[in-house]
């Protein structure tokens, strides 16, 4: 869920909410904007667009 207020950003991911700066497995979520979110994967940093299944 985005917001203007970065406290209150979070994303859901397998049913687990995550806040930018916090790390899933191999995963660290970067950056939570309107329409996509920011990862770091493996030592790259990814766009991906908002509502989309990422396979990994």
């Amino acid at each position: 869920m985005y917001s203007s207020d970065t406290n209150r950003r979070w994303i859901k991911v397998n049913g687990q909410e995550l806040k930018e700066g916090d790390r899933l497995n191999s995963i660290q979520l970067l950056a939570i904007e309107p329409q996509s979110i920011t990862i770091r994967f493996d030592n790259d940093i990814i766009d991906i667009p908002a509502l989309y299944e990422w396979g990994g």
